[in-house]
């Protein structure tokens, strides 16, 4: 019969990744959000092309932009972005390994432990086992025995204590 424990309980092997998963996909939200925070510069937008209206700022860019400028504006915004995010995804790979080798190890350990237990409970080559390992045992506690009471008599024998009559009659 299965452990009854675990089928009442809800195993944590679920819990533990996904609360994990959860707090590095926050952790990675949090640091591409901050990371773009910082590095994201508007200075190359020219202050005299940019203007206030009701609180809000405004940018025009005007004729001093030509086709070479914006071509390498967007570039180098979408090379830091690509670079970000290969960056980002090498991250999250390396913490997903981890995370997934230790759920995994934790899994197989339980697995095992519920496969030793079933295997010495319910079968009868396991219990065949058990005893033939405890008749070993106990033949070699046995002979163990055996040969220090045959010690202690030959000691007790020859400091003339015990009598070859005495164990005739023990026998």
């Amino acid at each position: 019969m299965p452990n009854l424990s675990a089928r009442l309980h809800p195993t944590r092997s679920i819990v533990i990744p996904f609360l994990a998963g959860a707090a590095g996909a926050f952790a990675a939200m949090l640091f591409v959000g901050l990371l773009i925070y910082w590095l994201t510069d508007f200075q190359f937008l020219h202050q005299d092309a940019c203007g206030t209206y009701n609180g809000s700022t405004f940018c025009v860019l005007d004729d001093r932009w030509d086709t070479e400028t914006y071509l390498s504006t967007i570039s180098s915004f979408y090379g830091t972005i690509i670079t970000v995010l290969v960056g980002l995804l090498a991250f999250v790979a390396a913490f997903a390994f981890f995370a997934v080798r230790a759920s995994a190890l934790s899994h197989a350990e339980e697995k095992v432990s519920e496969e030793v237990h079933r295997y010495f409970t319910d079968s009868k080559v396991g219990d065949e086992r058990i005893r033939t390992i405890l008749d070993e045992l106990s033949k070699v506690r046995n002979q163990s025995i055996a040969n220090r009471v045959d010690v202690i008599e030959t000691q007790l024998s020859e400091q003339g204590l015990l009598t070859l009559s005495d164990l005739e009659v023990q026998e």
